[in-house]
Order: C-alpha cells, then sequence, then structure tokens
C-alpha cells in the first residue's frame, strides 16, 4: 500500500513489514511534499498581508472620502445658509427703503401744502395792507392847492416813459417762495424805492406792487439795478411784465 502523498510503492520483505530502503524514500517524498507546502503557506501568508494592507488603506481612503464628503455637504449648507440671510437682509432693506420713499413724500406733500397755504395767506395779508389805509396818511395835511397856471406859462407834460408813484409788477417765473422773498428783497434795496406789497404768489408768478419816492424808468432805474436777468414788456406807465432769472456769478 503506497504510503499517503507518496507516489513510490513499498514492497514487503521476506520477513515481516516493509524494505526499509522503500520506506526511506517514502519519508523523503513526504517531506519535500512537507517542505513545498510550507514554503506555500509562506507565500499566501505574505498575500494575505499584502490585501489586509491594501483593505485598511482603502478603508483609510474611503473615512477620508466620506470625511470630505460630510465637510461639502456642511459647506453647501453654509451657503444655502449665508445665501438666504443676505436674501433676507436685501428683503429687509428693499422694505426699508419703500417706507422711507413713502415717508419722504409724505413729507414732500406736507411741504407743499405748507408752502400753498403760505402763499395764501401771505397773498390775503398783503391784500388787506393793500387795502388799508395807514393812520399816518389820514393825519398828514394836505397840500397846498396848487395856483391854476396860465395856459401859455403851463409846464410841458412829463415825458414818457417816467413812471411812479406806484409801478406794479408780474413777475416770475418763481418755484419757491423764498425766492419771491429775495426778489421783493432786491426791490427794497433799490434807492429810490419806498415800498414792497406782494399781492399774489399764484402759478410761479408774483404780483408786486412797487412804491417810489420819484417817477422813475422802468427799464434804468429798476431793471437795470435788480440782480437779475431781466426780459421786460410794458402794459402800461403803471403795469409791466418780467421774466427774470438770477445772475450767474463768475466763480
Amino acid at each position: 500500500m503506497p504510503a499517503a502523498g507518496s507516489h513510490h510503492v513499498l514492497r514487503r520483505a521476506l520477513i515481516g513489514g516493509y524494505r526499509v530502503a522503500d520506506v526511506e524514500v517514502a519519508l523523503a517524498e513526504l517531506r519535500f511534499a512537507l517542505a513545498h507546502l510550507e514554503l506555500e503557506l509562506q507565500a499566501a501568508a505574505r498575500a494575505s498581508s499584502a490585501s489586509e494592507q491594501i483593505l485598511a488603506q482603502l478603508r483609510r481612503e474611503l473615512a477620508e472620502a466620506n470625511e470630505r464628503a460630510g465637510a461639502a455637504d456642511a459647506a453647501l449648507n453654509d451657503a444655502r445658509r449665508e445665501r438666504d440671510e443676505v436674501a433676507e437682509s436685501a428683503r429687509r432693506s428693499v422694505a426699508a427703503a419703500e417706507e422711507e420713499a413713502l415717508a419722504s413724500r409724505a413729507r414732500a406733500a406736507d411741504a407743499l401744502r405748507f408752502r400753498d397755504e403760505l402763499s395764501q395767506t401771505l397773498s390775503r395779508l398783503a391784500e388787506q395792507l393793500r387795502t388799508v389805509v395807514p393812520p399816518a396818511a389820514a393825519e398828514e395835511p394836505l397840500p397846498p392847492a396848487a395856483p391854476v397856471a396860465d395856459p401859455v406859462s403851463a409846464s410841458p407834460p412829463r415825458p414818457a416813459g417816467l413812471v411812479g408813484p406806484l409801478v406794479e409788477l408780474d413777475a416770475g417765473p418763481f418755484h419757491e417762495l423764498t425766492e419771491v422773498m429775495s426778489f421783493e428783497r432786491a426791490l427794497r434795496e433799490l434807492p429810490n424805492v419806498t415800498d414792497v406789497y406782494l399781492r399774489t404768489f399764484e402759478d410761479d408768478r408774483a404780483r408786486v406792487e412797487v412804491t417810489v419816492g420819484q417817477p422813475v424808468r422802468l427799464v434804468e432805474d429798476i431793471v437795470a439795478r435788480l440782480p437779475y436777468s431781466t426780459d421786460v414788456t410794458p402794459s402800461d406807465d403803471a403795469h409791466a411784465t418780467l421774466d427774470v432769472q438770477p445772475l450767474v456769478r463768475p466763480a
């Protein structure tokens, strides 16, 4: 019977058992097979160790990939949250700007209404002051009657172009009441002007009555002395229309 793993045939001796030579050959074959198996086992162990190292490396790379994916998800969530916060802040800013615009429109409407009311009040006051006779005027003695002149020696009539003592001006355009007040102040500063009344201020134009001490030439003594660029359209001796623009001062 051949030994397991051996290809050598064991032959029996003449007197009991197997031949010693055959047994030794079979043992040598088994030792060789065992040594070969040990070599294969060592190679398999080395391959298994390398596989385990590769598997551990793959597991580490997978863990790192999972960490990077988690960090990317967190960054994406932060970006979305920041985007939502910016959008909400922008919505609040737009709402605040709209509220401020509405408030500004309301303030502008109130200012325009106040300007109109003030203009109407000033017009009414000017009309009242114009119609009321000052007490001093009632106490002034009447001037002596001028003697009747001889027709032959009568003085020549007043030259054309002289107006006064009351001149009514239709001046404009004025977009604000402050512009009208500046124009009125400029009239008061003229040397021959004794009084200025603002009758009305409507549709960007003002009706002003100017009292002068001596008859004046409308263009030479009023328009030329005002700090305005003026286009004059006279209507009669005591009325004129002025289109005024402020003079541009050199820088």
